[in-house]
């Protein structure tokens, strides 16, 4: 049976399967991430972290759920809480009942629940438990530990303390043919004092999300993003950039010696080097290089993602060369470029441009204003060994670019198409232009938009972006349907880093198709 199961390590956050027509979980990730059609025969929390078990078809499945109904596979948890108790065990046995969507327990003899506990470790503050469930009752664990004095940490719904993640974890599966499947607990269930920095926890919760989804630690040139945390009004982003770990600080102040310490220590962990940048102002202020602190000679290194490589540097302006949000888009950006003409504007270091290649695309224009990011671009399709033939570099203002060609009859030459199978927009929200002239996304959004479509042959496909964050999805969504009201427009989506992180600084992504 052991062929047609799969073995997971669900992160925190995420619910086991769909419960919501908007957000998949962990269930439709997986089968569309690896192109399977997978089974649920068990479940844990949405913020319970740890084994999960899904089978390959439904008589495995039917198998399995047999086995987890008839208690014959043997589950263990570990889980934190700040209290303390005199005894080292406990065997506790009673009745849990639902009324109305709360749950309740009640010690009896005679009772539906049955849990064991062992203490394995405890600290001047914290202690760790295992509780091996011999029932399969909802919130078991949590109800048992509650009625047990020593609630959680993190389930407030159970008498825990608040606390910035449930720290409860799925441990380990044991199958009565001998089969076992095991998950690594966060590092703080095996180092207890972590527990009383909740910043710190903040960001080893998220990070260790990223390394049940990602396996960013067995993969060194991985780049996602790594989490985001606030605290005392100090947004704080952390991006896993192969060797690096990359922080965002939004503060006017820089950190202290005691918070940079705490950065260093998370990045160790990691196994990366540590970058940090200021970014004061933000929103306010466009004019100026955020202060990046790294102890690092290297300014240029190697990062893959798609299975491509990409230059990311610590010396050209605000950000590294690669904006993580668009990783699901350039992705589509490979399935959909096969004998398309292609026109990528304000393509920065051609991230889209690489993926269009990669894809087979018939010819490529790529255009910027800055032919230092064009250069970069140009770099990073010969870091891939793609056909430089089939490019063009326009360096130029794109906007500007796009009005001229539009005017223009559609070109016959193949070798410079003025019309376009598949156009890929993403512009900056703002953008110095000249001395005298800047670029503002959220004036020029309309006129974009439709320059964009005027551009497009029969059927072709836009891909436009922006970051305007004073206007929701709908209503971005709305102002596309009022200039195009005969196109079909479909929301693009983020990978998981972005989704647990709750699309804090990410792009509001539309695909926009032409009849």
């Amino acid at each position: 049976m052991i062929n047609n199961i799969l073995f997971t390590e669900k992160p925190s956050g995420i619910n086991t399967h769909r419960v919501d027509t908007n957000k998949p979980g962990w269930l439709e990730y997986i089968n569309f991430h690896q192109n399977l059609d997978l089974y649920p025969v068990h479940r844990l929390d949405k913020e319970t972290s740890g084994t999960l078990i899904f089978a390959k078809n439904k008589e495995t499945a039917s198998k399995l759920y047999s086995l987890f109904k008839n208690q014959e596979i043997k589950k263990t948890y570990l889980f934190i809480t700040d209290k303390n108790s005199s005894e080292s065990t406990f065997d506790i046995i009673g009745d849990i009942k639902k009324t109305k969507d709360k749950y309740s327990f009640e010690y009896n003899l005679q009772g539906n629940s049955r849990t064991l506990f062992k203490r394995l470790k405890r600290s001047p503050f914290f202690e760790l438990w295992s509780a091996e469930p011999l029932t399969g009752k909802t919130h078991q664990i949590r109800l048992h530990a509650q009625h047990l004095g020593l609630p959680i940490l993190g389930d407030i719904t159970y008498g825990g303390s608040s606390f910035p993640t449930l720290c409860l974890h799925s441990l380990k599966l044991e199958l009565p043919t001998q089969e076992s499947f095991y998950s690594h607990p966060p590092v703080y269930f095996e180092r207890l004092g972590l527990c009383k920095d909740p910043f710190l926890i903040q960001i080893l919760s998220q990070l260790d999300q990223r390394q049940k989804i990602y396996s960013f630690l067995n993969r060194p040139e991985a780049c996602l993003r790594g989490g985001l945390v606030l605290s005392k009004n100090c947004l704080t982003g952390i991006d896993i950039l192969g060797p690096y770990l990359w922080v965002h600080c939004y503060q006017d102040e820089p950190l202290s010696d005691k918070e940079k310490q705490r950065f260093k220590f998370i990045a160790d962990l990691c196994n990366k080097n540590l970058i940090i940048q200021y970014r004061q102002n933000r929103g306010r202020a466009n004019n100026t290089d955020p202060l990046i602190e790294t102890h690092q000679e290297q300014k240029e290194w190697i990062v893959k993602e798609n299975d491509l490589k990409f230059i990311l540097r610590t010396d050209r302006g605000s950000s590294y060369g690669l904006f993580l949000d668009q990783r699901l888009s350039r992705k589509k950006t490979i399935d959909l470029s096969l004998n398309r003409k292609i026109l990528n504007l304000f393509c920065y270091t051609g991230g889209f441009s690489v993926c269009a290649l990669h894809g087979g695309a018939e010819s490529i224009v790529s255009v910027d204003i800055n032919k230092n990011y064009l250069e970069w671009a140009k770099k990073n399709c010969e870091l891939n060994n793609l056909p430089l033939e089939k490019s063009q570099w326009i360096c130029q203002n794109a906007m500007e670019w796009l009005n001229k060609i539009v005017l223009k009859p559609q070109s016959l030459d193949p070798k410079k198409p003025n019309r376009f199978d598949l156009i890929i927009c993403d512009p900056p929200t703002f953008a110095r232009v000249s001395k005298s002239e800047t670029f503002q996304i959220e004036k020029s959004l309309q006129t974009l938009i439709n320059l964009c479509y005027q551009a497009l042959l029969p059927k072709g496909i836009l891909m436009f972006s922006c970051n305007i964050e004073k206007q929701s999805w709908s209503q971005i969504h709305d102002t596309i349907k009022k200039i195009l009201p005969l196109s079909k427009i479909e929301k693009g989506h983020h990978d998981l880093d972005f989704e647990l992180s709750h699309h804090h600084g990410s792009s509001k992504i539309f695909w926009i198709y032409k009849p």
